[in-house]
């Protein structure tokens, strides 16, 4: 019963927690609501690794809050429309990507 309790004061409550979770990834920051950076790493011709930020438009933010668990949904487009879906599950406090 106790760790029943626990895991529902750990899940959070508020989209913060799901950006952070997104930030936490090595290719995404989100410094803003409407758009993010996405890091690309590039192989040139000449064996070099290139790091190349792209500008990538969100086009859907999701958060929603469960008793027992909390969902986070992230979609972004890139300039050639491809569109990519970034989800997030918590539990007890830990983010899980589906």
């Amino acid at each position: 019963m106790i760790l029943i309790l626990f895991s529902i004061f750990r899940v959070p409550t508020n989209p913060a927690s799901f950006d952070h979770f997104v930030n936490s990834k090595e290719s995404y920051q989100c410094l803003s609501s409407w758009q993010c950076v996405k890091i690309v790493e590039h192989v040139t011709p000449e064996d070099m690794l290139e790091i190349v930020p792209e500008v990538v438009q969100v086009q859907e933010r999701r958060f929603n809050w469960f008793l027992f668990y909390s969902k986070g949904l992230l979609k972004l487009e890139d300039e050639k429309g491809d569109v990519e879906e970034l989800r997030g599950l918590n539990v007890a406090g830990f983010w899980f990507e589906y």
